[in-house]
């Protein structure tokens, strides 16, 4: 049951666009009036726009680099009257406007966020910055998980106005496949950056071959674009999908048996999430704030550190190993990433955000 309460909208203040976000609209969208605003596709992220005909939600698309196209879009944002705002993060200059100068004081603003607590001179100057923006503009946040929750914290959010869960997988279209109908596949997510680990993931997987340590039909599944494509392109046993829609990350996903996640940063991990979904063996770097939820060691995957190419191998080839007929413990594996991905969906993501209202909009108005 839903709390019940007096609402008309939500506005969305986002970055770009994706299928995990999409899929939490939707669900919100079915509940109340839900206004977004999207970046225009970029080279980047060239999400495609057609998932937001025929929604549950309106989108209305800017231009981040055109003053112009910033301020109708704003000024159309700021019509619909919104009883609470998201917004991603306190890094967009015209968002931040936005929110001092053009949405009534009685909306309820909240900061969404992936940016982990580490005890860093950067995280304490982080810190006392948010500090200081959050006291002016915000009245809650909305974070990814643990980690999050503790910067929270340390920004000066009480924890009763921090709420988990900012983050979910399309946990509706991903349905796991019978072991059975699976490849033998690793699948690497993300950006082909030096900060996702793809320097090590290159290296593990040539070393690997190099030694002859894997079954001739496992092949790696890599999925993003960047400076280390052309790497990835002469990999053996490895194909270089490029950029995908959703609708084809979940076919790649759902026919795959290991997730790797190499990580150097990573505040979330959303690829986590979704492999979990689709009941993959999960392999993650302690980098990944998402492995503190989903990754539980000889019980559905496994957590190394980041930078160590050799154990990246070897443990690589532990959970392949775990696939052999006579071991056979890999398909569990998967089973229980899939039991661990129901920590989060859109339908949670949308009940958590009615609960914010039903808790926030009476106490902050009265």
């Amino acid at each position: 049951m839903f709390p019940e309460f007096q609402m008309t909208n939500v506005l969305v203040l986002w970055s770009h666009s994706s299928g995990y976000l999409h899929a939490c609209l939707q669900e919100l969208g079915r509940l109340v009036d839900v206004n977004v605003v999207f970046f225009e596709p970029s080279g980047a992220a060239p999400f495609s726009k057609t998932q937001s005909d025929n929604c549950t939600y309106q989108t209305i698309w800017i231009n981040p680099s055109d003053p112009a196209s910033i301020g109708r879009g704003l000024f159309f944002a700021g019509q619909v009257n919104p009883e609470l705002c998201l917004i991603s993060g306190w890094h967009h200059p015209f968002y931040m406007r936005f929110l001092a100068n053009q949405l009534s004081s009685s909306c309820v603003k909240v900061l969404c966020f992936d940016w982990q607590w580490h005890l860093t001179p950067r995280n304490l100057l982080k810190a006392a910055y948010g500090y200081f923006y959050r006291a002016r503009f915000f009245d809650a946040a909305f974070v990814g998980g643990e980690r999050q929750y503790q910067f929270a914290i340390r920004v000066g959010f009480k924890p009763e106005r921090v709420y988990q869960g900012v983050f979910s997988g399309d946990a509706i279209s991903i349905q796991p496949k019978p072991w059975a109908h699976r490849l033998n596949r690793v699948v690497f997510v993300g950006r082909l950056v030096a900060s996702k680990g793809c320097a090590d993931l290159l290296a593990a997987w040539s070393w690997l071959h190099a030694h002859a340590l894997l079954p001739d039909d496992w092949m790696l599944d890599v999925l993003g674009v960047g400076p280390y494509a052309t790497q990835f392109e002469n990999l053996t046993h490895c194909y270089l999908h490029g950029f995908v829609q959703p609708t084809q990350l979940v076919d790649v996903m759902t026919h795959g048996k290991i997730l790797c996640a190499p990580s150097l940063e990573e505040p979330w991990g959303l690829q986590i999430h979704e492999a979990a979904c689709a009941g993959l063996a999960l392999l993650a770097t302690d980098a990944c704030g998402s492995a503190v939820h989903l990754v539980r060691p000889g019980f559905n995957g496994l957590i190394l550190p980041g930078g160590q190419p050799k154990s990246l191998a070897l443990s690589l080839k532990k959970l392949i190993d775990l696939d052999q007929p006579h071991v056979n413990k890999l398909q569990a594996y998967g089973a229980r990433s899939e039991s661990l991905s129901r920590q989060f969906s859109p339908s949670l993501w949308a009940a958590t955000v009615l609960e914010m209202m039903a808790d926030l909009i009476h106490k902050l108005r009265h």
